[in-house]
């Protein structure tokens, strides 16, 4: 329920209740102790009606500027040709935990080489559900066909680093998953090579092992909750494929799958949620006295014409 919609039925309720407490005491009521007495009962019901019912939305239901939706995840794969030397490329895949509904957020790729990439055009695409829209940054000009959503950079045999990003957004509530194509250039003069091993990290902590025979590690605190287990077999030619929590690569095919959470908010932030609340649950407790339809009864009323002055003969 949207911030709005909220409102709107702590607004009809409340004044549905004044309507029936102005008829009670018009019906009941002969003193005007007493009906002071029972528009000021009504008026401290409605405001702890629409109080709670206000509060309970702020609890349930996340505002558009939670901390929560500034959280990223982030992983890398590294491509190593021998355990010792450095990653003959890696790529780092960072992405939001959730996105509220409604709004914009980035799946960024991060592309490094050594040495620097040759000088070519490199198209990485990514591939998500219909209910989510997207777009790349920077674009294809012309897309590759068969691509999704394609965004493509061009190597000056300068630069060691690509940066791809697609720009996502839903009008749902739901999870999804998102596949990400890695540029298969790059990662096609390694593979072609008799031994590599392929290294999974989540942020800087590595959760699979350097090298398919080296001995046992364990993990490092910081990645999940389970410090202390085993690395997982890192990915080789025979086995080209790591999946765990939720993130799927297979580096035979280049896809990179992440999941995708979308989030239904308050529809504005916290601090201006917090102030329509006591606007509401006020109103509503004006409402609810039976103040409103007397003053609307005046204002309907027309005004008595002025009486004629008659003059003295």
């Amino acid at each position: 329920m949207t911030t709005t919609l909220t409102l709107l039925v702590v607004v009809f309720f409340s004044a549905a209740f004044g309507w029936c407490v102005q008829r009670v005491i018009r019906r009941k009521a002969r003193s005007r102790l007493r009906r002071i007495a029972i528009a000021g009962a009504a008026a401290f019901i409605a405001f702890i009606a629409s109080a709670a019912l206000l509060l309970y939305q702020r609890l349930a239901t996340l505002p558009k500027d939670a901390d929560f939706f500034k959280d990223r995840s982030t992983y890398s794969l590294g491509v190593f040709q021998n355990p010792d030397g450095a990653p003959a490329v890696m790529f780092v895949l960072a992405f939001p935990k959730a996105v509220a509904v409604n709004d914009e957020n980035a799946i960024d790729l991060l592309t490094f080489t050594a040495p620097t990439a040759p000088n070519a055009m490199y198209a990485a695409d990514l591939r998500v559900g219909s209910t989510v829209q997207a777009r790349a940054e920077p674009q294809c000009n012309p897309a590759p066909s068969g691509s999704a959503m394609p965004s493509c950079l061009t190597s000056d045999a300068i630069k060691a680093r690509l940066p791809f990003r697609w720009i996502i957004r839903s009008e749902k509530a739901g999870k999804v998953f998102a596949t990400v194509r890695l540029p298969n250039p790059l990662m096609a003069g390694v593979l072609a090579k008799p031994s590599w091993a392929g290294v999974v990290s989540r942020g800087d902590m590595p959760i699979t092992k350097r090298w398919p025979n080296a001995g046992v590690e364990f993990r490092r605190p910081g990645v999940w909750d389970d410090a202390g287990m085993p690395l997982y077999n890192p990915i080789t030619k025979g086995s080209p494929i790591f999946s765990q929590s939720g993130i799927l690569i297979d580096i035979s095919s280049g896809d990179f799958t992440i999941p995708l959470t979308f989030e239904n908010t308050l529809g504005v932030s916290g601090e201006t949620y917090d102030r329509l609340a006591v606007i509401a649950a006020v109103f509503s407790a004006m409402l609810g006295g039976g103040w409103l339809w007397p003053l609307l009864e005046r204002l309907k009323r027309k005004p008595e014409p002025p009486s004629p002055i008659v003059r003295p003969a």
